[in-house]
């Protein structure tokens, strides 16, 4: 009954568009035609529920902009942590390169050492062939 309409009446007071203004109409002329029948303590009821629909509205304000605080916190953070993880791969793709290119390097190094290694041991069985050849010929 009252309570409904005042309730209506009230969501439809606090809404701004045009269809929440027609709907505070239609429930202020039914609270009208109807307020004949309205007792003392039925309109104070319906004043007290009005009071608490509008303290219920400014919490809920209040919650939601907490919310849209937090909100912006978090899409604050998220970002953070965005850029972070981003920076994070960068250090690793650079890494990874820095390891490869020292790969690289060792493997160059191992070739010339082998190369090195090839020709110092075909010297060295030169040199050994050769001082067995002077020891055959008893050369000193």
């Amino acid at each position: 009954g009252s309570t409904a309409l005042a309730r209506k009446l009230l969501a439809a007071q606090e809404g701004s568009t045009l269809e929440q203004s027609q709907s505070a109409l239609e429930t202020a002329q039914a609270l009208r035609a109807h307020g004949r029948g309205f007792t003392p303590a039925a309109l104070e009821e319906a004043i007290a529920t009005a009071a608490e629909v509008r303290k219920e509205a400014a919490e809920a304000e209040k919650a939601l902009v907490r919310a849209e605080v937090d909100l912006q916190r978090l899409e604050g953070e998220e970002a953070l942590l965005c850029k972070l993880v981003a920076d994070q791969e960068e250090r690793v793709k650079a890494r990874r390169r820095e390891a490869e290119a020292s790969l690289q390097e060792a493997r160059r190094f191992q070739r010339e050492f082998d190369e090195a290694f090839a020709v110092a041991g075909s010297q060295a069985g030169d040199l050994l062939e050769r001082e067995a050849k002077r020891q055959r010929l008893g050369v000193v």
